[in-house]
């Protein structure tokens, strides 16, 4: 299901029988379609496969408009604000990202993301930043709730066949800020350099809600706000674009030369980071293979 990889199709016979010939072994994102009558929605089905050296047989697949999700957003320590753009990402079994699915909430916060497939999906609310007397309220996701779960790391998982599913995200104002100075080899100033954070847990670095990126001014001063309370890993980075850390293996190789950065509710920890040539050395030989 990435670029690159092996694409295999077919139709369906008409006693709903398929038959896919000379699957490369790897990991699928398989999809069925049917197009409906006319004005009807069509018919669709995905689902993640794994496919090992030995056949895959007896396999049904339930086509179906897919489930309803129907959520409400909530606030803590301010006001709600107007509007809150809601992503589900769904996400493999192996970490990759398969599918996205967006909407914007509603005025009263209530929001509805139809025809979703079976999968997990990783939740991530964007609000629009609010003003006080106090100056800018910036928010993070602090809980999506299924059922009585927070769910917020692990994901929402969506059963076959399920006609909908209700979700609450709760929005928290105390986010904590990190402020510092980008600085060169020798310890000078860096004008607009970048900046990455990712969560010092191994286990939430995949997650897309504790990755964040910030942007020095012209002295090489910043101020990275909206940060969801944890401790962090900061490093300057040299190409402008820390994506790639998302790859472990990039993340094992960058780590030692991270700066560990704690984060508190509606705190502000001050800490200056340092352009390391061994991540610029690293971030070369990547750029070469």
């Amino acid at each position: 299901y990435n670029a690159g990889g092996s694409n295999v199709n077919t139709t369906v016979g008409p006693d709903g029988s398929f038959r896919l010939a000379e699957v490369t072994p790897g990991s699928y994102r398989l999809s069925a379609n049917q197009r409906g009558a006319a004005g009807a929605p069509p018919l669709n089905a995905v689902r993640m496969l794994q496919v090992s050296d030995r056949d895959v047989a007896n396999m049904t697949i339930t086509l179906g408009p897919g489930t309803l999700i129907k959520g409400h957003v909530l606030a803590v320590g301010a006001d709600l604000p107007t509007a809150v753009r809601i992503q589900l990402l769904g996400v493999s079994a192996s970490g990759n990202t398969n599918s996205s699915h967006m909407v914007n909430t509603r005025t009263d916060g209530t929001f509805e993301i139809p025809n979703v497939q079976p999968g997990n999906y990783e939740v991530t609310a964007y609000p629009q930043g609010i003003n006080s007397p106090l100056g800018p309220v910036y928010f993070f996701t602090s809980a999506v709730t299924v059922g009585n779960q927070d769910v917020a790391d692990a994901g929402i998982t969506v059963p076959e066949e399920a006609p909908s599913l209700e979700v609450a995200i709760t929005l928290d104002s105390r986010a904590g800020t990190i402020t510092g100075t980008t600085l060169d080899a020798d310890g000078n100033p860096l004008p607009n350099a970048t900046i990455a954070l990712v969560n010092a847990d191994p286990k939430k670095r995949g997650l897309l809600r504790y990755f964040n990126r910030g942007r020095s001014d012209g002295q090489g001063s910043f101020r990275i706000p909206g940060l969801i309370p944890a401790d962090y890993l900061m490093v300057v980075w040299p190409d402008g674009d820390p994506g790639m850390l998302a790859d472990p293996d990039v993340m094992d190789a960058v780590e030692k030369y991270c700066m560990r950065v704690s984060v508190s509710p509606s705190g502000t920890s001050n800490q200056d980071v340092r352009l390391s040539s061994d991540v610029v050395n690293i971030v070369r030989s990547l750029a070469q293979n």
